[in-house]
């Protein structure tokens, strides 16, 4: 069963088994980074290799697999990656013959909208036109549509017909018909394994009666062969979403930047002000008011701790005379040796295996850790026997 943990849980399991291991337990934020997205891949790719050999879907990898979805293959025979595809490995394919009709077969060039929210949304309602039951897998990026494939063809439309979705938060995404087609005939498509891929890959349509086309996997777009199939309908699986422990770096305050010196202010010379803001704390300076606005320059006198660069920064009226608004200033530099990786959740990608899996990947990641130890110690050894030689 699928358990929620954070990567924060998972860099805390890594360091108990390297203490109960012989491994150094203190890993910086970077090297756990490193070993536990090279781990990731290895666990990944062994459940691949497994997969491909049964053809079976087991629960550690079945997550990672697309809903069908159409893709309209252009009149060169080209179906071009829309962006985020990520495509790793082809499940399966299907062929649709053309033909006279009223079902959608392809879409043109679309006007993309803007304020959506970005992700994928596979099986959305298309509205418009003359017809009706058509849906689409639409991708948005920068809250602007930047990919939308047939998926059902739906029925009674019409070449320029102009449709559109009701996606949340957003406004004026068109797209118009271009082809449409009669009824259709699904001919699945032989299997294209991983230990298949180089820089392409071709697999056959069989069928008992007739011959169907080749497609060659390219490193960015299908090309068919013949090019008048249409559209194709396709299931991949895409590319996980390896986990990242997010860290800053903070530290104590050392210089500062960016003075706004904001309005109203009372005049004068002001010790010890405590600065509010930015994700440390215990900083105070020493502020210096004329004409009413803070003036250069604010004065750290104690630094603080767990502050950030870019942290900005201000004070609150009453410590600074009782009037006034508006003061702010930035973190520009931290004291050398201050400075230290601190988690961040929010920066921090989690990690999306079950407790099973991550106790694997971990298992993984401490053998990745084991060697470079051993690595390290070589290296020591091999420059201190140098130079007693010498």
């Amino acid at each position: 069963m699928a358990v929620a943990y954070s990567i924060d849980d998972v860099k805390k399991l890594f360091g108990y088994r390297a203490g109960t291991r012989g491994i150094s337990s203190n890993v910086t934020a970077d090297k756990f980074n490193s070993f536990w997205n090279s781990a990731e891949m290895k666990f990944f790719n062994q459940l691949h290799a497994e997969y491909a050999k049964t053809q079976t879907i087991s629960d550690s990898i079945s997550k990672w697999m697309t809903d069908p979805m159409f893709i309209p293959v252009n009149a060169n025979g080209i179906f071009q990656f829309f962006t985020n595809m990520n495509l790793l490995h082809v499940d399966s394919m299907s062929n649709y013959v053309p033909a006279t009709g009223s079902n959608i077969a392809t879409l043109g060039t679309l006007t993309p909208g803007s304020g959506y929210t970005d992700g994928s949304y596979p099986q959305t309602p298309l509205t418009g036109g003359t017809g009706s039951g058509a849906t689409a897998y639409i991708v948005v990026l920068n809250g602007a549509i930047v990919a939308c494939l047939p998926q059902l063809q739906g029925s009674g439309y019409a070449v320029n017909d102009t449709l559109s979705a009701s996606l949340s938060g957003g406004t004026g995404f068109s797209i118009k018909v271009t082809s449409i087609t009669g009824a259709t005939q699904d001919n699945p498509v032989t299997r294209v394994e991983k230990f298949l891929w180089s820089a392409n890959t071709s697999s056959s349509y069989e069928y008992p009666t007739q011959q169907y086309p080749i497609y060659t996997q390219f490193s960015n777009h299908f090309e068919f062969a013949p090019k008048n199939i249409g559209f194709a309908k396709i299931v991949y699986l895409q590319q996980p979403i390896w986990s990242y422990w997010g860290y800053n770096l903070q530290g104590y305050i050392a210089t500062l930047t960016g003075l706004v010196g904001g309005t109203g202010y009372t005049n004068g010379t002001y010790t010890n002000v405590p600065l509010t803001g930015g994700l440390g704390n215990g900083a105070l300076a020493t502020i210096v008011v004329s004409g009413g606005v803070v003036i250069n320059p604010v004065q750290i006198t104690i630094p603080g701790k767990m502050y950030l660069t870019g942290d900005v920064l201000s004070a609150a009226a009453a410590n600074i005379g009782g009037t006034g608004t508006g003061f702010s200033i930035t973190v520009s530099s931290l004291v050398p040796g201050s400075i230290r990786a601190f988690y961040n959740p929010a920066i921090s990608v989690q990690p999306l295996w079950n407790s099973d899996d991550i106790s694997t990947i971990v298992d993984l990641a401490l053998a990745d850790a084991a060697i470079a130890a051993r690595d390290r110690e070589l290296t020591n050894f091999a420059e201190n026997t140098s130079n007693k030689i010498q």
